[in-house]
């Protein structure tokens, strides 16, 4: 497809084979923290807009919401992510750091983009992961913080993201979440030494950057047809996954009254001609 493509984390493992693979064709907008990375990202193939942001901070993550508001965008894919930090970690405004990259930021980034993406009838793709079943959502710990562990928060968060895709497919957005499996990346360098040797030594066995990437733009090429709105994606097949139904409901309310960012009234804006 040829559109807008707006991208998080863009500057290795699979965002930057996304932004590499897409760049030809479309215009990308690149989320992330290395500016000269961005830039040079497709050479002189497509156009890149880069909007440098550090998604663990909260007032960093607003402004960039700022600057994409006035883009068009066509598809939103939701990449950035990280696999959890060996001790727990808050940002200024006292956020955990994992929930806060993996959800939080695209959460208020999604909502930024809502009014070209209901208008230009887009796409969302989130990233996520199988993980999303060894937690339940905790609403008295939110954030996870108690007793923290880096896999807790790493698959609590990407639960999120996959119910936040679940809720806005029910609002009439073409959404769908897809896990992509091991893949060779850079997602454990937020973890300890051991643990990065060990993922490191087994990177040889893991599929490449680049094949995972073509497998999420076929999806782009057939605008998610034939695929439930909503719908979670492992190993290119729509699978069932269990949740409880109040659980979507709740974790809207609770990251509106969280981070301010309201959802649900812009919503209502875009569909009475209000935005």
């Amino acid at each position: 497809m040829a559109g807008t493509i707006l991208i998080t984390g863009p500057t290795s493992g699979l965002g930057k084979a996304l932004a590499k693979a897409l760049a030809p064709d479309n215009q990308l907008i690149l989320v992330g923290r290395n500016l000269e990375k961005m830039q040079n990202l497709a050479g002189n193939a497509g156009k890149i807009i880069a909007i440098t942001c550090d998604l663990s901070d909260l007032d960093d993550v607003f402004r960039a919401a700022r600057e994409i508001q006035p883009y068009s965008i066509d598809v939103f894919i939701s990449n950035a992510g990280i696999l959890g930090f060996e001790k727990c970690r808050k940002n200024s405004h006292d956020l955990e750091q994992t929930f806060m990259i993996n959800y939080l930021s695209h959460y208020i980034l999604q909502t930024a983009a809502l009014e070209t993406l209901f208008r230009n009838e887009g796409l969302i793709i989130n990233i996520v992961s199988m993980s999303y079943r060894w937690y339940s959502l905790d609403f008295d710990d939110f954030q996870s913080v108690r007793k923290y562990s880096p896999m807790k928060s790493y698959s609590r968060s990407k639960r999120m993201l996959l119910l936040l895709g679940e809720w806005l497919a029910g609002q009439g957005l073409k959404t769908c979440s897809v896990d992509p499996g091991i893949f060779a990346s850079g997602i454990s360098r937020s973890r300890g030494k051991i643990f990065n040797r060990m993922y490191d030594l087994g990177k040889g066995l893991m599929k490449t950057p680049a094949r995972t990437a073509r497998e999420v733009t076929s999806l782009l090429d057939s605008r998610l047809e034939g695929i439930p709105a909503g719908a979670l994606l492992s190993k290119g097949k729509v699978i069932d996954y269990i949740h409880q139904r109040e659980e979507i409901g709740k974790l809207i309310e609770t990251t509106i009254s969280l981070c301010g960012v309201d959802v649900e009234k812009r919503i209502q804006q875009i569909k009475s001609g209000q935005a």
